[in-house]
Parts: C-alpha cells; sequence; structure tokens
C-alpha cells in the first residue's frame, strides 16, 4: 500500500539567487489523494478482525461514546489525552473587537468546535512509499468524458 498523490500548480513569489529581484514562478506541490472514503460501520469491522474478541457493534458502541466524551469535555474546557492519537480539545473563530466591553458572546463568537491535536506518533507516516495519480479535476473531467461517450450510439 502506498500513499497516493497528485502535483498541483501554486504560483509563488521567489527570490532570483542571480539578481536578488523577487519574481512570481508556478512550482508543483504535492497534494495528498485518498483513494476512498470507510464508513464508520467499514471501520468497526477492520477493528473487530484485529481485535479478536470485540463484534463490530461493540467497537462501534464505544467510538460512539467516546466522540460523546470528547464533545462533553470540550463543552467545559477540558482537553482529553488519548494516548497515540492525541490530544482533542476545544477552539472557536470570532469577531475582532476593539474593546472587551464590545465582545458580545451571542453575536461575535461564530463557530466552537472539537479540535485534534496529533500525538507525536501520528505526526508522520515514516516509512511511507508513494504513488502519484491524477488530481481530482483531470479524474472529474476523465468521468464526464467517458459518461458523454458511452451515451453516444454508433452504427
Amino acid at each position: 500500500m502506498a500513499i497516493n498523490y497528485s502535483l498541483s500548480e501554486r504560483a509563488v513569489t521567489v527570490k532570483n539567487p542571480t539578481t536578488g529581484v523577487r519574481e512570481k514562478v508556478t512550482k508543483l506541490y504535492a497534494k495528498a489523494q485518498a483513494s476512498g472514503k470507510m464508513t464508520l460501520d467499514e471501520f468497526c469491522a477492520l477493528v473487530a478482525r484485529a481485535s479478536k474478541g470485540y463484534s463490530a457493534s461493540n467497537i462501534k458502541a464505544l467510538i460512539v461514546i467516546l466522540g460523546s466524551a470528547l464533545k462533553a469535555n470540550a463543552k467545559i474546557s477540558m482537553r482529553s489525552q488519548l494516548g497515540d492519537f492525541g490530544f482533542f480539545g476545544h477552539g472557536l473563530t470570532s469577531n475582532g473587537v476593539l474593546d472587551a466591553q464590545q465582545f458580545n458572546t451571542n453575536s461575535d463568537i461564530k463557530k466552537v468546535y472539537v479540535k485534534w491535536a496529533k500525538s507525536s506518533r501520528m505526526a508522520t507516516l515514516v516509512g511511507a512509499s508513494f504513488t502519484i495519480v491524477a488530481t481530482q479535476a483531470a479524474k472529474k473531467a476523465g468521468k464526464k468524458a467517458t459518461k458523454q461517450a458511452s451515451s453516444e450510439i454508433i452504427i
């Protein structure tokens, strides 16, 4: 198994080493591409096969309970440290105000969410191999072309 990636163009400003002048260039950067999506039920079945003794429904129940506990802790500003998974806590986004007296939690806090800070073990996938794949845009264009071609009738 390998990690899929595609190359994506981005315009960046760089300093020309010869002239010292900053100029815009286009560079290619690697972008991770998913090979699919696993549902919660599929994930629980995978974990159950590896665990020998716990059913997929037991695993799913624990994950649902874990999610509820993480959300409850975030609501009281409590971080949850879950070993190799890392820390789960809370985050928020808000409008900026010029004076603390002007801040209104009902209108100025825009979003509250659970955030994850990975542990050092989750931070890197040492020893991974890589496979280059088409970009999402190229995949969509290919599907559209295939769909158009399959709707044409050749006599």
